[in-house]
């Protein structure tokens, strides 16, 4: 990490609730992180001892960002924005949004943003609508729930309306395998359908 880096990358773990079929992190790995979760400030004591308070961008990576992201969320106050993250105006974190406790962990963190008392950089993200998340959506249901077993793409499409109701923008991240551009390539029903679903997420969301 660089002496007043605007942007600060936090790896916690490897924990997710997924196992997509081409994630490149062992399924059955015993790794030691230096902490399974996000339990106190001791990462944040770190980031200012080596970093300052310069951090605009907080990025959350490894795993599955939301299952540490409640915690996260607990820390904040106007006492430890003001510590050690004043000039903090969004984090950036990639979600597969295959639970409702994924959408909850993002709706508690804007709500827990939007009651600081002073008028942070972070808050005022919330409040222009300005804050976005990526998520994870390989395609339409022959492709995200073969590759991604446990994320339904309908029930994670819902989810994306929620987060698109409470002002949240949305970028979508898609993974391939040589399987599916296969499928797509010599199967001109499933390109059509493919192409469809892109077409309604670029409707629906604003997607391109």
């Amino acid at each position: 990490m660089s002496r007043n880096a605007e942007a600060v990358t936090l790896h916690f773990t490897q924990t997710c609730n997924l196992k997509c079929k081409y994630c490149y992190v062992p399924h059955n790995l015993t790794e030691k992180p230096i902490r399974d979760k996000l339990s106190d400030k001791s990462w944040f004591e770190e980031i200012k001892r080596v970093n300052g308070v310069t951090c605009k961008v907080l990025c959350f990576w490894g795993g599955e960002p939301t299952q540490n992201l409640p915690t996260f969320t607990s820390l904040i106050d106007d006492e430890f924005i003001e510590q050690y993250l004043p000039n903090m105006e969004r984090i950036d974190f990639s979600t597969n949004l295959a639970t409702d406790n994924a959408l909850k962990s993002i709706l508690e963190f804007r709500d827990k943003a939007l009651t600081l008392k002073k008028e942070w950089p972070l808050k005022r993200t919330f409040q222009e609508n300005k804050f976005s998340t990526q998520v994870s959506i390989d395609g339409p249901l022959f492709i995200n729930d073969v590759n991604r077993p446990g994320a339904h793409v309908e029930h994670i499409l819902y989810r994306l309306e929620k987060l698109q109701e409470a002002g949240i923008q949305l970028k979508i991240k898609g993974t391939f395998s040589t399987s599916d551009v296969a499928s797509l390539a010599y199967n001109k029903e499933n390109y059509e359908v493919y192409h469809n679903f892109a077409e309604y997420l670029k409707l629906q969301y604003g997607m391109h």
